[in-house]
């Protein structure tokens, strides 16, 4: 369904509801640029209209994805929650947007909201014909076509990448969890790598040669240089760890990429 179709909440009345995990949302940091108006009705509005439903009928618990893309140019050399959010994509300012409409619509309320903000998330069942978002899906889905890595900007831009089962396992752990209460959270692996390191691991991964073919290009408008994140506030709230390292996560990732037709 659409969340900014106000059926849906007509249908969610049927339902008795404890909890919310609001996952909806065009995720693309380039593709908000090619259609800005969709970035702000699904992310903004769209999250505007699940935290006042989740208001109107006291549902006690709302959990939102929002997105790393919030710092934008605030990313320094490491970031926490307390880095200053300065988004250089319209996406960011929209992602950010649901989070501010969740803290004032939830204000004196019953309502309890946690606020994960994504990293680099990557696994089984991502879109490998999209071609718009998501750096290791991106970089496999080209190996996946038997076409050369096109390496958009720099080899020098760095990343923290996050399995989706351990992405997964934060946000169950996340709803029964008092600590995460009216909380923020960077949801990341608090491991920084190189595109440069990156690439290697990805096409060693694939079971291709190491000479498999890289081709380096221009940049993409309000691309972040770099993110890593001090990850010590998820961990001590939640007690959660990942529990794959990037080979590991690969590994995974292409037993599922090598049997997509």
């Amino acid at each position: 369904k659409d969340i900014t179709d106000p059926f849906l909440y007509q249908l969610l009345d049927e339902y008795e509801i404890e909890g919310i995990y609001h996952l909806a949302s065009q995720t693309s940091t380039e593709g908000s640029f090619m259609n800005p108006s969709r970035d702000i009705l699904t992310n903004s509005y769209g999250t505007w209209l699940i935290a006042n439903y989740c208001k109107n009928r006291k549902i006690k618990r709302l959990i939102y994805s929002s997105t790393s893309a919030v710092y934008g140019d605030g990313c320094k050399e490491i970031v926490d929650e307390e880095t200053s959010i300065q988004p250089n994509s319209i996406y960011g300012v929209s992602k950010y947007s649901g989070e501010l409409f969740i803290k004032q619509l939830f204000n004196n309320t019953p309502s309890i909201y946690t606020i994960f903000r994504f990293a680099n998330i990557y696994g089984p069942g991502e879109n490998l014909n999209y071609m718009g978002k998501g750096m290791i899906k991106l970089f496999s889905s080209f190996i996946w076509k038997k076409q050369p890595i096109v390496v958009r900007g720099s080899l020098e831009r760095f990343r923290d990448f996050l399995f989706e089962e351990d992405t997964a396992e934060a946000l169950i752990q996340a709803h029964d969890c008092e600590k995460a209460h009216n909380q923020v959270y960077v949801l990341s692996s608090g491991k920084k790598v190189y595109l440069r390191e990156l690439i290697p691991e990805i096409i060693r991964a694939s079971g291709n040669s190491p000479n498999y073919p890289v081709i380096i290009s221009d940049g993409t408008k309000g691309d972040t240089p770099g993110f890593h994140a001090d990850t010590s506030k998820i961990k001590r709230d939640l007690n959660w760890e990942p529990k794959h390292d990037l080979n590991q996560g690969l590994k995974r990732f292409f037993e599922w990429v090598n049997k997509v037709p």
